[in-house]
């Protein structure tokens, strides 16, 4: 799962010559990111696992760790 969070994560937000898509690196502070970043990402993942994120929980989530977890947790869940 974390691999192919980390291939959506770069997909929309590029390689870094100094980041690695660490479980720390912050989405909106490292990353440039914000809500809309989010959603997309939300909507690659959902797309790609077909599954369906929940948009508060996706609005909540920090670093990528955070969205590992979501997504392992909601793959797990259902």
């Amino acid at each position: 799962m974390r691999d192919t969070v980390i291939e959506v994560l770069k997909a929309h937000f590029g390689n870094f010559a100094d980041k690695t898509y660490s479980d720390d690196l912050h989405l909106m502070d490292d990353l440039g990111g914000d809500e809309f970043d989010k959603v997309e990402i939300s909507v690659a993942l959902d797309e790609k696992l077909n599954i369906s994120l929940d948009e508060e929980k996706i609005l909540e989530v920090g670093t990528v760790g955070d969205l590992i977890k979501l997504v392992e947790s909601h793959v797990q869940s259902n």
